[in-house]
């Protein structure tokens, strides 16, 4: 028999979590709170997520760090309904969900009712919904249907509609990478007379942008991001490779010619932080460094690992002013550095010598960037800094053996992330710098 625990408290502090007994993984799986989530969403002082229990399968569940409940059971009994693309909007949480008489089409929830928005591709067969994303007071994504392919659609809810057939027929457009900007929707597409190039979409016009390979030629595009009225992105052409363009809707121009040459590896990882565009470019002397650019000036910002050899620089945050990144140096590894553009030094050495710590996770809330890292003695855990000190926060699983925290997502003024012990298997835990609990049912 399935028994739901009872506790006097929503929480369990560390000491206690480690006192349970080890059980089976089939007596926790029947006997605790939601287990495995995943695609942690913050929305009007709840935490969303999907979770696991034996009786529902995986499901959408709710935490405001006090009580944590299951929201819904789209598919009956213990079988698991697949969710992703979890996004906000006005106070309801818009997902794809897939049940048997629809497939996968687009659902919401605002906590109390949960409900399918549209059946964009009628019976059985799904529509596929993907790439989520609100421009105004609308959620614009990406849907297949037999008679036009994959395409752009929106709903506000109420009413869900096609915006474009980019790519007429039923071919698709196959598109990627929406992103908003000044009251536009840009994204890449593929139209049978110019190949995959940039597109936008306001909800009434939907135009091509630019044919950067002119003719049918498609032109490889990732990584947009706005900045002061620009799209900065990565494009590739025969004659310069793969380098860093931009657009604002009416002129589309290459910034610069990092590595010149036609098989320039692409810039990548661009993030955004007081009117430049901070990304990772790869060049013969230095190797891949981090750059920046304000559209008239590109500039290296520090060659960190010096001479060919790479530095690697990942998750790039900005906060106050500084952008926090992981970066490699022979001497140290994989470590925690910032820059202010002018200054780029290493916070701090939190696994001596030249073994990493792999910082990763990067997440800002009042003015510490909390990361998860990793070291012998206490295995991969919470960390914190705020440019002057850096901590751990938690040894979850004390002692080497890591807790594998991940998913670090801001809310209220605590961090909310999953951990492993294995007491309790993968469960939800929040920490506000000082108090670090494990939330329950």
């Amino acid at each position: 028999m399935n028994e739901r625990c009872t506790r006097s408290s929503p929480f369990e502090p560390i000491d206690e979590v480690l006192l349970v007994m080890t059980l089976s993984d089939e007596q926790l799986l029947a006997s605790r709170g939601p287990w495995f989530p995943s695609q942690l969403t913050a929305m009007n002082g709840w935490l969303y997520f999907e979770a696991y229990t034996p009786i529902a399968g995986y499901e959408l569940w709710r935490s405001d760090g006090r009580s944590t409940e299951q929201v819904s059971n789209i598919k009956e009994g213990s079988e698991s309904t697949t969710m992703h693309s979890f996004t906000p909007m006005d106070g309801w949480l818009y997902f794809a969900a897939d049940t048997p008489d629809t497939g996968q089409e687009l659902w919401r929830s605002n906590g109390t009712t949960t409900e399918r928005v549209a059946d964009i591709n009628p019976g059985p067969e799904s529509s596929f919904v993907h790439c989520l994303v609100v421009m105004g007071s609308w959620l614009y994504f990406a849907a297949d249907t037999p008679d036009a392919g994959r395409e752009l659609w929106r709903s506000n809810g109420t009413i869900t509609e096609r915006v474009a057939n980019v790519n007429p027929g039923s071919a698709s457009s196959p598109l990627h990478c929406l992103t908003t900007m000044d009251g536009w929707l840009y994204f890449r597409a593929f139209a049978a007379g110019s190949g995959q190039e940039l597109w936008r979409s306001n909800g009434t016009t939907t135009e091509h942008v630019a044919n950067i390979n002119p003719g049918t030629d498609s032109t490889a595009l990732h990584s947009f991001t706005p900045v002061d009225g620009w799209l900065y992105f990565a494009a590739d052409t025969p004659d310069t490779g793969q380098e860093l363009w931009r657009s604002n809707g009416t002129t589309t121009e290459r910034v610069a010619n990092i590595d010149p040459g036609t098989d320039s590896p692409p810039p990548h990882l661009l993030a955004s932080m007081d009117g430049w565009v901070y990304f990772t470019a790869y060049t013969p002397s230095t190797g891949q460094e981090l750059w920046r650019s304000n559209g008239t000036t590109t500039e290296r910002v520090a060659d960190i690992n010096p001479g060919p050899h790479s530095s690697h620089p990942r998750s790039l945050v900005a906060m106050d002013g500084w952008l926090y990144f992981q970066a490699f140096t022979a001497e140290t590894g994989q470590e925690l550095w910032r820059t202010d553009g002018a200054t780029t030094a290493r916070m701090t050495h939190i696994n001596p010598g030249s073994t990493s710590s792999y910082p990763r996770d990067l997440t800002p809330m009042n003015g510490w960037i909390y990361f998860t890292a990793h070291t012998p003695s206490t295995g991969q855990e919470v960390w914190r800094t705020d440019g002057s000190s850096t901590e751990r926060i938690t040894d979850i699983n004390v002692g080497p053996e890591s807790s594998h925290p991940r998913d670090l997502t801001a809310m209220n003024g605590w961090i909310y992330f999953t951990a492993r012990t294995p007491e309790t298997g993968h469960e939800l835990w929040r920490t506000n710098g000082i108090v670090t609990e494990r939330l329950t049912q």
